[in-house]
């Protein structure tokens, strides 16, 4: 009787460790439903990812560019913004550049292009950076500086930024 209850215990006991899922792999499941379009879906799974793992960079990470798809822009502002912190110090090229993005279409453009010269201060070769910031400054006036930026962009391989130097820095 006591081996029948210690066995029976045990196989319900690895039936749920079976079961149960890491960070890893809701961030899997969420990155598949984010190439599928479903971004709430996604959220969903990389939420599950933070449960798990409270000070997981990349879940906030891909949990801020799925609300950037749906246009949520400031939680994707807050979930870069996460990724920053837990990251000091590395790997920041991508998130600045992503939360700067969130900025830009809320029309924070000052707040746009600080996060736009972080990219770039972590990462001086990242072309779409200086594009973006480029767009930025020019919504705000800045002929000059944004022209520069296109300028380097363009150096840097940038097709649009020469398109935009050809039409407004003449």
């Amino acid at each position: 009787m006591k081996k029948s209850f210690i066995l029976f215990a045990l196989l319900i006991l690895l039936s749920t460790a079976a079961y149960c899922q890491t960070a890893k792999d809701y961030l899997k499941q969420g990155d598949d439903k984010y190439n599928s379009g479903d971004y709430k879906g996604a959220i969903e799974d990389y939420n599950k990812a933070i449960r798990i793992e409270p000070y997981h960079a990349e879940a906030y990470f891909k949990r801020g560019n799925a609300n950037g798809a749906l246009e949520n822009y400031k939680e994707a502002i807050n979930d870069f913004t996460r990724v920053i912190i837990i990251n000091f110090k590395k790997n920041l090229d991508t998130p600045y550049y992503n939360r700067g993005i969130a900025k830009f279409k809320l029309q924070d453009y000052e707040g746009a292009i600080a996060d736009f010269s972080k990219a770039i201060e972590n990462n001086p070769g990242y072309a779409a950076a200086y594009f973006s910031r480029g767009i930025s400054k020019y919504l705000l006036n800045d002929k000059d500086g944004s022209c520069f930026d296109w300028n380097k962009a363009k150096e840097l391989g940038n097709e649009k930024a020469y398109e935009l130097m050809q039409k407004y820095c003449k």
